[in-house]
Protein backbone atom coordinates (compact mmCIF):
# COMPACT_ATOMS: atom_id res chain seq x y z
CA UNK A 1 0.00 0.00 0.00
CA UNK A 2 1.30 3.44 -0.92
CA UNK A 3 2.24 5.78 1.92
CA UNK A 4 0.83 9.28 1.53
CA UNK A 5 1.84 12.59 3.06
CA UNK A 6 -0.14 15.78 3.58
CA UNK A 7 1.21 17.19 0.31
CA UNK A 8 -0.47 14.32 -1.54
CA UNK A 9 -3.97 15.22 -0.32
CA UNK A 10 -6.56 17.12 -2.33
CA UNK A 11 -9.61 18.94 -0.97
CA UNK A 12 -12.56 16.65 -0.25
CA UNK A 13 -10.51 13.47 -0.04
CA UNK A 14 -12.34 11.01 2.20
CA UNK A 15 -10.38 9.79 5.22
CA UNK A 16 -11.40 6.41 6.64
CA UNK A 17 -9.88 5.55 10.00
CA UNK A 18 -9.47 2.60 12.33
CA UNK A 19 -9.75 3.53 15.98
CA UNK A 20 -8.83 1.76 19.20
CA UNK A 21 -11.01 0.39 21.96
CA UNK A 22 -14.05 -1.81 22.47
CA UNK A 23 -16.59 0.31 20.60
CA UNK A 24 -14.31 0.79 17.58
CA UNK A 25 -13.69 -2.96 17.53
CA UNK A 26 -17.44 -3.63 17.67
CA UNK A 27 -18.15 -1.14 14.86
CA UNK A 28 -15.67 -2.97 12.64
CA UNK A 29 -17.10 -6.35 13.66
CA UNK A 30 -20.75 -5.51 12.98
CA UNK A 31 -20.04 -3.36 9.93
CA UNK A 32 -17.85 -6.15 8.53
CA UNK A 33 -15.47 -3.54 7.17
CA UNK A 34 -12.04 -2.13 7.97
CA UNK A 35 -12.81 1.24 9.54
CA UNK A 36 -14.58 2.74 12.54
CA UNK A 37 -14.48 6.46 11.74
CA UNK A 38 -14.56 8.79 8.75
CA UNK A 39 -13.80 12.42 7.99
CA UNK A 40 -13.54 14.79 5.04
CA UNK A 41 -10.30 16.58 4.21
CA UNK A 42 -11.30 20.23 3.92
CA UNK A 43 -8.03 21.43 2.40
CA UNK A 44 -5.85 24.20 3.77
CA UNK A 45 -7.69 26.81 5.82
CA UNK A 46 -5.68 29.77 7.13
CA UNK A 47 -2.53 27.88 6.22
CA UNK A 48 -3.47 24.73 8.15
CA UNK A 49 -4.53 21.33 6.84
CA UNK A 50 -8.05 20.73 8.20
CA UNK A 51 -10.66 17.99 8.38
CA UNK A 52 -14.42 18.14 8.81
CA UNK A 53 -15.74 15.47 11.14
CA UNK A 54 -18.56 14.64 13.53
CA UNK A 55 -17.52 14.69 17.17
CA UNK A 56 -19.07 14.99 20.61
CA UNK A 57 -18.45 18.73 20.14
CA UNK A 58 -20.65 18.76 17.05
CA UNK A 59 -19.64 18.83 13.40
CA UNK A 60 -16.30 20.61 13.54
CA UNK A 61 -13.37 21.69 11.42
CA UNK A 62 -10.27 20.34 13.16
CA UNK A 63 -6.56 20.45 12.37
CA UNK A 64 -5.73 17.25 10.53
CA UNK A 65 -3.36 16.30 13.34
CA UNK A 66 -6.47 15.21 15.30
CA UNK A 67 -6.67 12.22 12.99
CA UNK A 68 -3.45 10.86 14.52
CA UNK A 69 -5.59 9.77 17.48
CA UNK A 70 -6.74 6.94 15.21
CA UNK A 71 -4.72 3.76 14.72
CA UNK A 72 -4.41 4.34 10.97
CA UNK A 73 -6.05 6.44 8.27
CA UNK A 74 -6.54 5.55 4.61
CA UNK A 75 -7.24 8.09 1.87
CA UNK A 76 -10.01 7.70 -0.71
CA UNK A 77 -10.58 10.05 -3.66
CA UNK A 78 -13.78 10.80 -5.56
CA UNK A 79 -13.96 9.61 -9.17
CA UNK A 80 -17.33 9.18 -10.83
CA UNK A 81 -18.19 8.30 -14.41
CA UNK A 82 -14.68 9.21 -15.49
CA UNK A 83 -14.78 12.58 -13.70
CA UNK A 84 -12.31 13.55 -10.98
CA UNK A 85 -13.12 15.96 -8.21
CA UNK A 86 -11.38 19.16 -9.18
CA UNK A 87 -12.19 18.87 -12.88
CA UNK A 88 -13.83 21.90 -14.47
CA UNK A 89 -17.27 20.27 -14.27
CA UNK A 90 -16.68 18.89 -10.77
CA UNK A 91 -15.13 21.68 -8.67
CA UNK A 92 -14.21 21.11 -5.02
CA UNK A 93 -16.06 24.17 -3.74
CA UNK A 94 -19.65 22.82 -3.57
CA UNK A 95 -18.59 19.81 -1.49
CA UNK A 96 -16.45 21.97 0.79
CA UNK A 97 -19.31 24.44 1.24
CA UNK A 98 -21.73 21.77 2.45
CA UNK A 99 -19.19 20.58 4.99
CA UNK A 100 -18.47 24.08 6.25
CA UNK A 101 -22.21 24.84 6.45
CA UNK A 102 -22.54 21.86 8.79
CA UNK A 103 -19.55 23.13 10.77
CA UNK A 104 -21.23 26.53 11.14
CA UNK A 105 -24.34 24.76 12.45
CA UNK A 106 -22.22 22.26 14.35
CA UNK A 107 -23.55 22.92 17.84
CA UNK A 108 -26.94 21.60 16.70
CA UNK A 109 -25.46 18.16 16.07
CA UNK A 110 -23.74 15.63 18.29
CA UNK A 111 -21.94 12.37 17.70
CA UNK A 112 -20.89 9.45 19.81
CA UNK A 113 -19.35 6.21 18.57
CA UNK A 114 -22.13 4.45 20.48
CA UNK A 115 -24.65 5.75 17.92
CA UNK A 116 -22.60 4.49 14.97
CA UNK A 117 -22.24 1.13 16.68
CA UNK A 118 -26.02 1.00 17.15
CA UNK A 119 -26.57 1.93 13.49
CA UNK A 120 -24.38 -0.90 12.21
CA UNK A 121 -25.88 -3.31 14.74
CA UNK A 122 -29.43 -2.41 13.69
CA UNK A 123 -28.75 -2.64 9.96
CA UNK A 124 -26.51 -5.70 9.80
CA UNK A 125 -27.27 -9.28 10.76
CA UNK A 126 -24.37 -11.20 12.28
CA UNK A 127 -24.84 -14.59 13.97
CA UNK A 128 -24.47 -14.14 17.73
CA UNK A 129 -24.78 -16.35 20.77
CA UNK A 130 -27.52 -15.47 23.31
CA UNK A 131 -25.09 -13.69 25.67
CA UNK A 132 -23.76 -11.47 22.87
CA UNK A 133 -27.31 -10.68 21.80
CA UNK A 134 -28.07 -9.46 25.32
CA UNK A 135 -25.02 -7.18 25.19
CA UNK A 136 -26.14 -5.87 21.80
CA UNK A 137 -29.64 -5.22 23.14
CA UNK A 138 -28.12 -3.14 25.94
CA UNK A 139 -26.04 -1.16 23.42
CA UNK A 140 -29.12 -0.42 21.31
CA UNK A 141 -31.17 0.60 24.36
CA UNK A 142 -28.40 2.93 25.58
CA UNK A 143 -28.01 4.46 22.12
CA UNK A 144 -31.76 5.08 21.87
CA UNK A 145 -31.80 6.76 25.28
CA UNK A 146 -28.79 8.86 24.28
CA UNK A 147 -30.60 10.04 21.14
CA UNK A 148 -33.72 10.97 23.12
CA UNK A 149 -31.47 12.89 25.54
CA UNK A 150 -29.92 14.79 22.62
CA UNK A 151 -33.38 15.66 21.33
CA UNK A 152 -34.34 17.01 24.75
CA UNK A 153 -31.18 19.16 24.66
CA UNK A 154 -32.15 20.56 21.26
CA UNK A 155 -29.52 18.53 19.40
CA UNK A 156 -29.73 15.78 16.80
CA UNK A 157 -27.29 12.94 16.11
CA UNK A 158 -25.15 12.87 13.00
CA UNK A 159 -22.66 10.04 12.65
CA UNK A 160 -19.26 10.53 11.06
CA UNK A 161 -20.00 8.67 7.83
CA UNK A 162 -23.30 10.54 7.45
CA UNK A 163 -21.42 13.86 7.43
CA UNK A 164 -19.13 12.65 4.64
CA UNK A 165 -22.05 11.25 2.64
CA UNK A 166 -24.09 14.45 2.97
CA UNK A 167 -21.19 16.65 1.87
CA UNK A 168 -21.25 14.95 -1.52
CA UNK A 169 -24.98 14.34 -1.79
CA UNK A 170 -26.01 17.91 -1.03
CA UNK A 171 -23.30 19.58 -3.13
CA UNK A 172 -25.45 19.76 -6.26
CA UNK A 173 -29.21 19.74 -6.84
CA UNK A 174 -28.77 17.29 -9.72
CA UNK A 175 -26.94 14.85 -7.41
CA UNK A 176 -23.94 14.60 -9.71
CA UNK A 177 -21.62 14.27 -6.70
CA UNK A 178 -23.85 11.69 -5.00
CA UNK A 179 -22.03 8.61 -3.77
CA UNK A 180 -23.72 5.52 -5.16
CA UNK A 181 -24.48 3.70 -1.95
CA UNK A 182 -27.86 5.13 -0.92
CA UNK A 183 -30.05 2.33 -2.31
CA UNK A 184 -27.90 -0.35 -0.70
CA UNK A 185 -27.97 1.43 2.65
CA UNK A 186 -31.73 1.93 2.50
CA UNK A 187 -32.41 -1.68 1.54
CA UNK A 188 -30.14 -2.88 4.34
CA UNK A 189 -32.02 -0.78 6.88
CA UNK A 190 -35.47 -1.86 5.77
CA UNK A 191 -34.60 -5.53 5.35
CA UNK A 192 -32.97 -5.95 8.74
CA UNK A 193 -34.82 -3.56 11.02
CA UNK A 194 -38.25 -4.63 9.82
CA UNK A 195 -37.41 -8.32 9.94
CA UNK A 196 -39.80 -10.24 12.20
CA UNK A 197 -38.84 -13.32 14.17
CA UNK A 198 -41.01 -16.42 13.94
CA UNK A 199 -41.30 -18.98 16.70
CA UNK A 200 -40.68 -21.73 14.17
CA UNK A 201 -37.20 -20.35 13.59
CA UNK A 202 -36.04 -21.45 17.04
CA UNK A 203 -36.58 -24.54 19.15
CA UNK A 204 -35.60 -23.03 22.48
CA UNK A 205 -38.19 -20.63 23.95
CA UNK A 206 -35.51 -18.84 25.94
CA UNK A 207 -33.49 -18.16 22.79
CA UNK A 208 -36.67 -16.99 21.10
CA UNK A 209 -37.28 -14.45 23.88
CA UNK A 210 -33.71 -13.15 23.56
CA UNK A 211 -34.29 -12.61 19.84
CA UNK A 212 -37.61 -10.88 20.48
CA UNK A 213 -35.99 -8.58 23.03
CA UNK A 214 -33.21 -7.77 20.57
CA UNK A 215 -35.73 -7.00 17.84
CA UNK A 216 -37.62 -4.66 20.18
CA UNK A 217 -34.35 -2.89 20.99
CA UNK A 218 -33.63 -2.46 17.27
CA UNK A 219 -37.09 -1.03 16.70
CA UNK A 220 -36.72 1.35 19.66
CA UNK A 221 -33.40 2.59 18.33
CA UNK A 222 -34.74 3.12 14.81
CA UNK A 223 -37.76 4.96 16.25
CA UNK A 224 -35.38 7.28 18.10
CA UNK A 225 -33.27 7.73 14.97
CA UNK A 226 -36.32 8.56 12.85
CA UNK A 227 -37.55 11.05 15.44
CA UNK A 228 -34.13 12.70 15.44
CA UNK A 229 -34.11 12.85 11.64
CA UNK A 230 -37.54 14.49 11.60
CA UNK A 231 -36.27 17.08 14.05
CA UNK A 232 -33.12 17.52 11.97
CA UNK A 233 -35.22 18.20 8.90
CA UNK A 234 -37.43 20.74 10.69
CA UNK A 235 -34.56 22.61 12.33
CA UNK A 236 -32.08 22.61 9.44
CA UNK A 237 -30.94 25.87 7.95
CA UNK A 238 -32.42 26.44 4.46
CA UNK A 239 -29.14 25.58 2.75
CA UNK A 240 -29.08 22.24 4.58
CA UNK A 241 -32.67 21.12 4.03
CA UNK A 242 -33.15 17.65 2.57
CA UNK A 243 -36.05 15.29 2.09
CA UNK A 244 -36.93 12.74 4.74
CA UNK A 245 -35.95 9.77 2.56
CA UNK A 246 -32.40 11.10 2.34
CA UNK A 247 -32.34 11.66 6.10
CA UNK A 248 -33.17 8.02 6.76
CA UNK A 249 -30.67 6.73 4.20
CA UNK A 250 -27.80 9.05 5.10
CA UNK A 251 -28.21 8.36 8.81
CA UNK A 252 -27.53 4.69 8.09
CA UNK A 253 -24.45 5.12 5.90
CA UNK A 254 -21.52 3.40 7.59
CA UNK A 255 -17.73 3.46 7.10
CA UNK A 256 -18.00 0.19 5.18
CA UNK A 257 -20.49 1.77 2.76
CA UNK A 258 -17.91 4.46 2.03
CA UNK A 259 -15.11 1.89 1.84
CA UNK A 260 -16.99 -0.11 -0.80
CA UNK A 261 -18.41 2.85 -2.72
CA UNK A 262 -17.40 2.58 -6.37
CA UNK A 263 -17.11 6.37 -6.59
CA UNK A 264 -14.30 6.47 -4.01
CA UNK A 265 -10.89 5.16 -5.05
CA UNK A 266 -8.46 4.06 -2.36
CA UNK A 267 -5.10 5.82 -2.75
CA UNK A 268 -3.07 4.67 0.25
CA UNK A 269 -2.31 5.20 3.93
CA UNK A 270 -1.78 8.66 5.37
CA UNK A 271 1.33 9.38 7.42
CA UNK A 272 1.48 12.61 9.41
CA UNK A 273 4.92 13.39 10.77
Amino acid sequence: MENLELKDLKPCDVLLCRGEGFISDMIVLFDEGTYSHSALYAGEIDGKHCIIQATARGVVCDPIEKITEETFTDVFRFKKDGHNLGDADYPFAPVQKVGLDYVNAGVKYAYDHLILLAVVAATHNIPLDPFSKKILRSILDNAAEFIFKLIDEGKTPMVCSEVVYRCFDEADSNKKYQLNISEEAANCLLANVQKSFKETDLDDNQDLQVDKDLQKAKEKFVTALNKANQKKQLSAAPELETDNALSVVSACVTPKDLEECKDLIKLGRLTIS
